[in-house]
């Protein structure tokens, strides 16, 4: 591809480099100006005045944009101590509740549950897969809850855990109205 002046002049224009520097790079980019600007940051180590920016659309000269600070000044960002507490709260406001006819039960700190599934897990989980069985509902409650996204799953765990059970009901009340009819 033919370099032009012009585009010789307008990679001089964006990169502090001579004549022959630009028509090198433009030449080993086969006209392309944007990756004569590339090569030129690699391989000669050199920098823009403008800090690099480079736009194909417009006239060129057009501002980049406003860089943004990762944090804003006088914001810190919450220590292991802070964070710690967030969580102490979180597990200690809100609760497991549960229902069975439409009536509470009981209610349970996350706080609680979380100790006992870690230290009685194989005795925990079972009692909670009888209880659906037995038609209790567990519902999660409390001030940083926020998601009833839970409690929607837990609705739904509950319900086929009901039709499991009238399911089993129904098989077990025909197997013995089969062998009273039997005899």
């Amino acid at each position: 591809m033919d370099i032009t002046l012009e585009q010789v002049e307008r990679l001089r224009e964006k990169m502090d480099v001579s004549y022959a520097d630009a028509r090198a790079a433009l030449e080993h980019a086969e006209g392309d100006l944007l990756e004569a600007l590339i090569w030129l940051e690699e391989h000669r180590g050199v920098r823009t005045e403008q800090g690099g920016f480079y736009s194909t659309a417009g006239t060129g000269r057009e501002a980049p944009p406003p860089a943004v600070p990762a944090d804003p000044p006088g914001r810190e960002r919450p220590g292991l101590r802070e964070q710690l507490k967030k969580l102490w709260r979180f597990l200690a406001e809100n609760e497991m509740e549960i229902w069975r006819d439409g009536k509470k039960l009981s209610s349970v700190p996350v706080f609680i549950l979380l100790i006992l599934l870690i230290l009685g897990f194989w005795v925990v989980i079972p009692v909670l897969i009888i209880g659906l069985f037995l038609g209790c509902r567990y519902t999660f409650r409390g001030p940083n809850m926020g998601r009833e996204e839970i409690n929607d799953l837990m609705g739904a765990v509950s319900e086929t855990a009901e039709r499991v059970a009238a399911g089993f009901r129904d098989g077990t009340e025909k197997r013995r109205s089969g062998r009273t009819g039997d005899k």
